[in-house]
C-alpha cells in the first residue's frame, strides 16, 4: 500500500510538471486520448453487433463512437478551442448575473456590494478571454491543473514520508 501511494503520489508530480512544461500539447493529448477511447469502445461495439445476435443498438453504438473518434482525432485543435469558447461563453453569462446581484445588494443597503461587482468584473474579464484567445486560455488552465497535481503529489509524498512514519 505504502508504495502504491507513492507511486500515484510521484506520477502526480510528474504529470503536473509535464502540464505545467508543455499544457499545448497536454492539452491535445488529452483530447486525443479521448479520441482513442471513443474508437476502443466503437470496435468493442461493433465486435458485440456481430457477436450478439446483431442488436441494432450496438451498431448504433458503433456509429456514434467512430464519428466521436474521427471529431476527436482530426479536430483536435478545434475541439479545445470549442470547448473553451463554449466554458468562456457560461462564464462571461454567470459574471453578468453576479453583477447583477451584486447591484442589487448595492440598492439593499449591503456594504461590501462592490466586492462582488469587482469579482463579477474580472470574472467577465476571464469569460471574454476566454472566448477570443481560447487557446491562451486553454493553456492557462492546463498550467493550473498542473500545478494543483504538483502540489498534491508534494503533500502526499511529504505526508507518506515525515508525517506518517509508515
Amino acid at each position: 500500500l505504502k508504495w502504491t501511494a507513492i507511486l500515484v503520489a510521484a506520477a502526480c508530480v510528474i504529470c503536473g510538471l509535464v502540464f505545467i512544461f508543455n499544457p499545448g500539447t497536454t492539452a491535445k493529448a488529452v483530447v486525443r486520448v479521448f479520441g482513442w477511447i471513443a474508437l476502443f469502445t466503437g470496435v468493442i461495439h461493433l465486435v458485440s453487433y456481430f457477436t450478439n445476435n446483431k442488436m441494432q443498438a450496438e451498431l448504433t453504438r458503433w456509429l456514434a463512437n467512430l464519428l466521436a473518434a474521427l471529431i476527436l482525432l482530426t479536430l483536435t485543435s478545434r475541439i479545445i478551442a470549442l470547448l473553451s469558447i463554449v466554458i468562456g461563453i457560461i462564464v462571461l453569462v454567470a459574471s453578468a448575473y453576479a453583477g447583477q446581484g451584486a447591484l442589487e445588494s448595492r440598492k439593499l443597503g449591503h456594504p461590501y456590494w462592490w466586492v462582488s461587482c469587482a469579482a463579477s468584473a474580472v470574472g467577465a474579464i476571464l469569460g471574454l478571454v476566454m472566448i477570443f484567445a481560447p487557446l491562451a486560455s486553454v493553456s492557462a488552465v492546463v498550467v493550473l491543473a498542473g500545478l494543483a497535481l504538483f502540489a498534491f503529489g508534494v503533500e502526499q509524498l511529504w505526508t507518506i514520508f515525515f508525517v506518517q512514519n509508515i
